[in-house]
């Protein structure tokens, strides 16, 4: 009876153990940095402006790719503002990223439109979506400064 009740635990553990390796090298992989006329987010690819005041027109983001696809933005900029974002690619290479990408299309532009920059959070099981979105956004937020 007692193996029947190791085995489980030594699972559990090794699980554990795997997520913790895994999650670890992301903790405090993001620093800030400041100056005097703006705020930056500094990551591995990119370095993310937080900038509420921005040049008015419509901008572009870069392409940005990944295993699962390409992700490309574009944004409008009224009145020094964030005021609309679409997508004009998003990864859909296998149907489960093509769900995934609808799913948090909508999330992400919200949050990036009230926080007035590319910072917005990464979605649980749709981090590398999320991560690509940031770095097109942060792409064209810097040619509307």
């Amino acid at each position: 009876m007692k193996p029947k009740i190791i085995i489980p635990i030594f699972v559990v553990i090794a699980v554990g153990i795997i997520v913790a390796i895994t999650i670890q090298p992301y903790q405090g992989s993001n620093s800030t940095s400041t100056s005097s006329t703006k705020n930056t987010i500094s990551s591995n690819k990119n370095s993310i402006p937080v900038t509420t005041q921005y040049k008015n027109g419509s901008y572009t983001g870069s392409v940005q790719s990944n295993v699962f696809g390409n992700l490309q933005v574009a944004l409008t900029i009224q009145n020094g503002k964030i005021s609309n974002i679409k997508f004009l690619s998003y990864p859909q290479n296998e149907s489960t990223s093509l769900y995934i990408s609808q799913q948090v299309a909508k999330p992400l532009v919200q949050e990036a439109i009230q926080a007035q920059n590319a910072n917005v959070s990464v979605i649980s099981g749709a981090t590398y979506t999320s991560q690509l979105f940031q770095q097109s956004l942060s792409d064209a937020l810097k040619k509307a400064t």
